[in-house]
């Protein structure tokens, strides 16, 4: 007789179920599995996001925003047939109608312009021209108009307080081409939000955006495999020996390379997810390993602890109870990095110049927010360089470029009143967001888009520690376009939710 075949049962067979139903077993299986419902209860909306919309704030900025479409629209209705019969009327219409698709291609433009054929005015016009498109299309559309009551209260006050800022700006002639900076942000956040209504709009919109930032990485990457020069001021030669040069893509600066790779990685990981098509799985896929190769490269400290922060952040929400599991990987991991990796993850911890040097801007700028608490000095980097150069707030030999902290930098700029509407702004956005990314009513690809896009903002933020993620016009805007996105992905998950609740209660 066989014994491994005793009882009706193969040796294999027991095997496997002595090693499945196992204590250690057990414990696996408990970590993979997905948790029912998150660990925390998260609201969808505040009270103050609910007063908003009747406030007399909400009423009056609405008013204003909203002067221009209601005019247009009062005028296509006196004379339709005049406008009808346009060609050009026709030919504007027609392209009104895929903003979405045409504001992606004007950021995916901004992400493959090289730096030395770029002018930050190009980012104005694109806005400008996109913002006339959509007079085009709300004239045509009864009711329609910028979507000021999905923005929120703080991303709002934020832009007013940027306007305040300009207006008692120590230098208003230094800080005026700032404003047009944040004019840009603020007249792309309203088209995005404004325009992406549909899944349809979404997916074009994405798409699009992410061509451009895959020939950004693609040539990240050759940048990579041919090698660069290594730039003095970037890398401190002292301490990084026989490290190669830092790659930049299409920008000037490999910081800020890794800031917008930080931003838009989650959406290409996501769109491997999303993408119905095989091909179109694969080439996100592809795209996703360039992205790594292209971080890495860029040898951003920074930047390394943002993607782990974005890693950190899937896993979170798509599975807390695999969070431990994730430290442990990611400490095991650190050995096997590629060496000039490695060694650039532990000059965070032996120093270098440029770490170093930290240590005195942050003092520069606590000394100059403790003079300039209240207002702040202006806005943008340049009447804050002024004031801290010529008035030895930086006595030390190094020259102040930004404070190499984001939420120092806009203290410093727009005093505490816009530093507090900032922080406003990230945390009523990350609530409504991730509350629908913990919502089981929301459809997956739009609960993934939402998740992209609060991890590329959770991951900037971070690297907002240590660096001016604003420094360059083209991140900032690129910044706000990401939670323009995620706040549309959150309205289209909001209404389909809504809908599919009224079908229920009619059924």
């Amino acid at each position: 007789m066989n014994i491994a075949s005793e009882n009706g049962m193969s040796f294999s067979r027991r095997l496997w179920l002595l090693i499945t139903e196992s204590f250690i077993a057990g414990i696996v299986a408990s970590l993979i599995r997905k948790p029912k419902s998150f660990i925390l209860r998260i609201p969808h909306e505040s009270c103050i996001d609910i007063a908003w919309r009747e406030s007399y704030g909400y009423k009056v900025l609405d008013w204003i925003v909203n002067l221009l479409p209601r005019m247009f629209g009062a005028l296509y209705r006196r004379f339709p047939r005049a406008f009808d019969s346009s060609l050009l009327f026709g030919l504007l219409s027609k392209l009104s109608d895929n903003l979405g698709l045409l504001s992606g291609l004007f950021l995916a433009a901004v992400l493959i312009i090289p730096q030395k054929y770029w002018n930050n005015m190009y980012s104005l016009l694109g806005a400008l021209a996109l913002a006339c498109l959509f007079l085009v299309y709300a004239m045509r559309k009864r009711g329609r108009g910028f979507s000021i009551g999905e923005i929120g209260p703080y991303i709002a006050a934020f832009a007013v307080f940027a306007v305040i800022s300009f207006l008692t700006s120590d230098s208003r002639s230094l800080s005026l081409r700032f404003l047009a900076f944040h004019l840009t942000c603020m007249i792309m956040t309203l088209i995005i939000v404004s325009t992406i209504t549909d899944r349809k709009q979404l997916n074009f919109f994405l798409i699009a955006m992410l061509a451009g930032f895959a020939i950004a990485v693609a040539y990240g990457c050759y940048q990579a495999k041919v090698g660069v020069k290594v730039v003095l001021w970037q890398v401190d030669t002292t301490v990084n020996k026989n490290m190669p040069g830092r790659v930049y893509s299409f920008f000037e600066n490999p910081n800020g390379f890794a800031e917008l790779l930080t931003m838009l990685t989650p959406f290409v990981a996501v769109m491997i997810a999303n993408e119905k098509e095989t091909l179109g799985k694969i080439l996100a896929l592809l795209v996703l390993g360039g992205c790594i190769v292209a971080m890495a490269a860029t040898y951003s400290r920074a930047g390394y602890m943002a993607f782990a922060a974005i890693f950190a952040l899937f896993v979170l929400f798509l599975n807390w109870k695999l969070i431990p599991v994730f430290l442990v990987l990611g400490i095991v991991m650190i050995p096997v990095l590629p060496d000039s990796v490695y060694y650039r993850l532990l000059s965070i911890v032996k120093g270098d110049s440029s770490i170093s040097s930290r240590a005195y801007t942050y003092n520069s700028a606590i000394k100059l927010i403790a003079d300039n608490w209240g207002l702040g000095i202006g806005l943008g980097t340049d009447v804050v360089q002024k004031t801290a150069n010529c008035y030895s707030y930086y006595s030390n030999g190094y020259k102040f470029i930004h404070s190499h902290n984001t939420f120092m930098q806009i203290w410093v700029e727009m005093g505490i009143l816009g530093l507090v509407s900032f922080l406003g702004s990230v945390s009523n956005w990350f609530k409504r967001s991730s509350a629908w990314i913990i919502d089981g009513r929301c459809p997956a690809d739009l609960r993934n888009v939402i998740l992209a896009g609060v991890a590329g903002i959770i991951g900037a933020l971070i690297f907002g520690l240590v660096d001016y993620v604003w420094f360059y016009p083209r991140v900032m805007l690129i910044f706000w376009a990401v939670v323009s996105v995620t706040i549309s992905a959150v309205r289209l998950a909001a209404g389909e939710a809504n809908r599919s609740a009224g079908t229920e209660t009619q059924a």
